[in-house]
């Protein structure tokens, strides 16, 4: 779990949320598996040890027989609190041509805008406004940059 929440349930609710907003984009021929794999494994890096992001690696390399997704993964999807804003963050998605990392992105801000996603017990009104206000403009950031 993390923040009460079961970690599996996040990634596989960011899968869904990819894969629907995938179909706003007919022309872009995205591979659903790709973007699955990328949206399963998002928080990977940011959220596990070394050994397990490792472990990923070879696995996506196995499947895939590329290490694109973990570059991608770590690349894009992966937040460095410690070296990187959280601005510098989302315009280094924003202002990439991938739109598998621009989706997923989108996919998770939406899942963690949920209400049911606060992680306080009772909701503290006040401090979800602001998160859910923080991810739009992210989402909205990231949506505005695609090519149409």
């Amino acid at each position: 779990t993390k923040d009460d929440h079961n970690y599996f349930d996040h990634c596989m609710s960011v899968v869904n949320f990819a894969i629907n907003l995938a179909d706003d984009y007919p022309t872009y021929n995205i591979n659903l598996a790709k973007l699955a794999a990328l949206a399963l494994c998002h928080d990977v890096i940011e959220d596990l040890s070394e050994e397990v992001s490792y472990d990923l690696k070879v696995m996506l390399y196995y499947i895939f027989k590329t290490n694109e997704i973990y570059d991608e993964l770590d690349n894009y999807l992966t937040y460095r609190k410690q070296t990187q804003s959280r601005d510098a963050y989302i315009s280094n998605i924003a202002n990439s041509n991938n739109i598998y990392v621009k989706l997923v992105k989108m996919a998770d801000l939406l899942h963690n805008s949920l209400i049911s996603r606060s992680k306080d017990n009772p909701p503290n009104l006040e401090k979800d406004i602001s998160r859910i206000t923080k991810y739009s403009k992210e989402f909205n950031q990231i949506k505005l940059s695609f090519s149409l």
